[in-house]
Protein backbone atom coordinates (compact mmCIF):
# COMPACT_ATOMS: atom_id res chain seq x y z
CA UNK A 1 0.00 0.00 0.00
CA UNK A 2 1.26 3.96 -0.25
CA UNK A 3 0.01 5.79 1.77
CA UNK A 4 1.72 8.97 0.20
CA UNK A 5 -0.08 12.04 1.14
CA UNK A 6 -2.94 9.94 2.24
CA UNK A 7 -2.77 10.42 6.22
CA UNK A 8 -2.85 13.25 8.42
CA UNK A 9 -1.61 14.03 12.25
CA UNK A 10 -3.29 15.01 14.84
CA UNK A 11 -2.24 17.72 17.12
CA UNK A 12 -1.09 15.25 19.47
CA UNK A 13 0.92 13.17 16.96
CA UNK A 14 2.57 16.44 15.69
CA UNK A 15 3.58 17.03 19.15
CA UNK A 16 5.21 13.98 20.04
CA UNK A 17 7.17 13.41 16.76
CA UNK A 18 8.70 16.48 17.20
CA UNK A 19 9.34 16.22 20.99
CA UNK A 20 11.08 12.43 20.31
CA UNK A 21 12.39 13.16 17.27
CA UNK A 22 10.59 11.10 14.83
CA UNK A 23 10.72 12.00 10.99
CA UNK A 24 7.52 12.08 8.85
CA UNK A 25 9.79 9.80 6.72
CA UNK A 26 10.09 7.19 9.40
CA UNK A 27 6.26 7.20 10.43
CA UNK A 28 5.19 6.73 6.62
CA UNK A 29 8.40 3.82 5.75
CA UNK A 30 6.61 2.17 8.86
CA UNK A 31 3.20 2.40 7.93
CA UNK A 32 3.76 1.30 4.09
CA UNK A 33 6.08 -1.75 5.52
CA UNK A 34 5.07 -2.48 8.92
CA UNK A 35 3.21 -5.13 10.28
CA UNK A 36 -0.06 -3.81 11.27
CA UNK A 37 -1.85 -5.17 14.54
CA UNK A 38 -5.56 -4.02 15.23
CA UNK A 39 -6.70 -3.42 18.65
CA UNK A 40 -9.34 -1.32 20.40
CA UNK A 41 -10.50 0.54 17.04
CA UNK A 42 -7.27 1.66 16.30
CA UNK A 43 -4.50 0.48 14.00
CA UNK A 44 -0.58 -0.04 15.68
CA UNK A 45 1.74 -0.09 12.86
CA UNK A 46 5.31 -1.93 14.36
CA UNK A 47 8.47 -2.39 12.26
CA UNK A 48 10.30 -5.15 14.03
CA UNK A 49 13.41 -6.84 13.10
CA UNK A 50 12.12 -8.10 9.86
CA UNK A 51 11.99 -4.62 8.36
CA UNK A 52 15.43 -3.38 9.89
CA UNK A 53 17.75 -3.92 6.68
CA UNK A 54 15.34 -2.81 4.16
CA UNK A 55 14.65 0.54 6.73
CA UNK A 56 18.64 1.08 6.40
CA UNK A 57 19.05 0.65 3.12
CA UNK A 58 16.57 3.84 2.53
CA UNK A 59 18.68 5.81 4.85
CA UNK A 60 16.97 5.62 7.75
CA UNK A 61 17.83 5.01 11.10
CA UNK A 62 18.45 1.66 12.90
CA UNK A 63 15.62 2.73 16.03
CA UNK A 64 13.33 3.53 13.45
CA UNK A 65 12.69 -0.74 13.26
CA UNK A 66 11.93 0.08 16.95
CA UNK A 67 8.61 2.67 15.96
CA UNK A 68 5.54 1.57 16.49
CA UNK A 69 2.66 4.41 14.62
CA UNK A 70 -1.00 4.33 15.92
CA UNK A 71 -3.75 5.11 13.50
CA UNK A 72 -7.46 5.76 13.97
CA UNK A 73 -9.34 2.39 12.85
CA UNK A 74 -11.56 4.34 10.10
CA UNK A 75 -9.64 7.59 9.17
CA UNK A 76 -5.80 7.66 7.79
CA UNK A 77 -5.44 9.96 10.75
CA UNK A 78 -2.30 9.06 12.87
CA UNK A 79 -3.15 9.55 16.96
CA UNK A 80 0.26 9.08 17.87
CA UNK A 81 4.17 7.95 17.93
CA UNK A 82 6.58 6.16 19.72
CA UNK A 83 10.10 4.26 20.05
CA UNK A 84 9.88 1.06 21.91
CA UNK A 85 12.14 -1.98 22.01
CA UNK A 86 9.11 -4.49 22.97
CA UNK A 87 6.93 -2.51 21.27
CA UNK A 88 5.00 -6.05 19.19
CA UNK A 89 4.57 -7.69 23.37
CA UNK A 90 3.28 -4.18 24.83
CA UNK A 91 0.50 -4.24 21.93
CA UNK A 92 -0.69 -7.65 22.09
CA UNK A 93 -0.93 -7.35 25.76
CA UNK A 94 -3.38 -4.41 25.21
CA UNK A 95 -7.27 -5.47 25.92
CA UNK A 96 -9.54 -5.64 23.06
CA UNK A 97 -11.49 -2.70 23.58
CA UNK A 98 -10.52 0.68 25.03
CA UNK A 99 -12.38 1.31 28.83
Amino acid sequence: MNYTHQFSYTNHAHLRSSQRGITSEEIQSIIETGTCIRKQGLRFYYGGNRIADKLHENGLPDSTSKLVVVMDGEEHVVITCYKNDKGIRHIRKKGKRLC
